[in-house]
């Protein structure tokens, strides 16, 4: 069995960050899908870890960075 992969729907009226499992509507059923996003030049598997990640914000305020510039996330 496969992960199911999850991405994150902001909810603006409760102001939460809702996890969801994209699926589509073809041939009257909806269908579990595997979403990627298309960034620096290359599609990347959107939403792979199977839980909702956030960043990590450090005890000042700022988002954390790794040494590469990436943004760290946390479950």
């Amino acid at each position: 069995m496969s992960r199911a992969s999850v991405v994150g729907v902001y909810n603006e009226t409760s102001d939460l960050w809702l996890e969801g499992i994209p699926n589509v509507y073809n041939s009257n059923t909806w269908k579990s899908c595997h979403p990627y996003i298309y960034t620096n030049g290359e599609w990347r598997p959107a939403g792979a870890a199977g839980t909702l990640m956030v960043p990590f914000i450090t005890s000042d305020g700022n988002y954390f960075y790794t040494s590469d510039g990436k943004m760290f996330l946390v479950r």
